[in-house]
């Protein structure tokens, strides 16, 4: 299947920049609860669940053109950064209530293994901030594949 989306030559789509950004905020949501150790502290989730509503109240106008335009801007840093915060905040108020919900349950994530993490945390941010980036031409292709099967 990889090779029939690597023959694909489309153009990017709306639904595919929806879904590159998507996937990385969801990747790296799992990053942040390990390198913060955000499971073991509910409160502090609570107060960046609460920043992180702000800081999106605040930047609505551009929230569609977020998930809509191939482009980048400050705006989109700040949108992008809310998001990973606001989904990996919410994952590990739920991960402290129940632990199934977490990846991996740890008492404590050695530097080294954070250190990682940044390093993956940055990869996959910069995967899915710049346009036409890996993400958002996976997520296109994808959808045209599904079109052509259909």
């Amino acid at each position: 299947m990889i090779s029939e989306i690597k023959k694909i030559d489309c153009k990017l789509n709306e639904s595919g920049i929806f879904g590159g950004r998507g996937m990385g905020i969801l990747i790296n949501m799992f990053s942040l609860q390990y390198i913060f150790e955000l499971y073991k502290k509910p409160l502090v989730c609570i107060v960046l669940i609460v920043v992180s509503v702000i800081v999106l109240i605040l930047s609505r106008k551009y929230i569609k053109s977020f998930w809509t335009k191939n482009i980048w801007s400050r705006q989109f840093l700040l949108i992008f950064i809310a998001f990973n915060v606001l989904a990996s905040s919410i994952g590990s108020v739920l991960g402290y209530k129940w632990d199934d919900i977490l990846l991996v349950n740890v008492e404590n994530v050695s530097n080294v293994t954070k250190l990682i993490l940044i390093i993956f945390y940055i990869v996959i941010f910069k995967n899915t901030e710049l346009p036409n980036s890996f993400f958002i031409r996976l997520a296109s292709k994808n959808e045209a594949l599904l079109d052509r099967r259909n």
